[in-house]
């Protein structure tokens, strides 16, 4: 299994990019504005298709949350964002020889968001904002069995939306609706996993868009804390990558891709919220 830690190794510039960002924001807005902070947990139902090859990998993923959320006068905020999952996942699926296949996989999952938003309309208790951003996607996925294999699959893409907010005494909603804009993808398949004699090879995909929607419902508890319950969605529709060579002891095999594939999450996060 491959844990966080080997992807903090191998993308360091991209990690240590993620604290500065998160240190300066916290030092540097908190002097003049608002800092709040939040850390839950969260339970997640993940559904993945493959309809070309009638492929199938679905469950519940069990996982952490951590939240910096910093608001500036004149409507300005800014929010990171991460979390971190784990599960087992049920897999239905063919062999290369066209046999049916059924198991398990060992996944873990875990997304990096950086938001800049800007509230342009209020009205008392209502609120309207929108913001942008840039995002990460890794997805760890390691099928159990002699046939099976790991992949990892990493998105680079741009969260877009908007946030309508109501306030009423200690209650808080928030509506988030998200179009993700998908800018670049990869898949590595670990195919020597099976036979040493295979290369992994290491698909680009291009094409995709994703949605994300959730209903964050927040009570305050005292002046500085607040609880919070947030049903949540999230869709990814991608298109078929590239064509890599597959080789086998140097030999050249046959051409892979990653075929279209789409994925339903679904799930709920409890939060506790700080604020400074």
């Amino acid at each position: 299994m491959v844990w966080p830690i080997n992807l903090v190794r191998k993308k360091p510039l991209f990690w240590s990019l993620l604290v500065v960002i998160f240190v300066f924001q916290a030092r540097g807005v908190a002097a003049f504005g608002e800092e709040l902070f939040s850390l839950g947990t969260f339970v997640t139902y993940m559904d993945y298709t493959e309809p070309e090859v009638d492929v199938n990998i679905k469950g519940p993923l069990y996982g952490l949350e951590g939240r910096g959320i910093f608001r500036v006068p004149r409507g300005l905020y800014s929010a990171f964002i991460f979390d971190i999952a784990y599960g087992t996942l049920d897999y239905s699926g063919y062999t290369w020889a066209g046999a049916a296949l059924t198991g398990t996989t060992d996944d873990w999952l875990c997304n990096v968001r950086y938001l800049v938003g800007y509230e342009f309309w209020r009205i008392r208790a209502l609120g309207l904002s929108g913001f942008l951003g840039v995002a990460f996607r890794y997805w760890h996925d390691r099928l159990r069995g002699a046939s099976g294999y790991a992949r990892e699959i990493s998105y680079w893409y741009s969260p877009l939306g908007l946030m309508f907010s109501y306030s009423r005494g200690p209650w808080r909603t928030d509506l988030k609706m998200e179009y993700d804009i998908f800018w670049r993808g990869k898949v590595k398949s670990h195919l020597s996993d099976v036979d040493v004699g295979f290369n992994d090879p290491e698909n680009t995909q291009k094409d995709g868009y994703g949605w994300r929607m959730e209903l964050e419902i927040a009570k305050k508890l005292s002046s500085r804390t607040s609880f919070s319950v947030t049903p949540y969605w999230v869709y990814w529709n991608i298109d078929q990558s590239d064509l890599q060579v597959l080789w086998y002891w140097g030999f050249p095999q046959t051409l892979v891709y990653e075929p279209a594939n789409h994925t339903y999450s679904y799930g709920l996060r409890l939060n506790i919220i700080f604020q400074y």
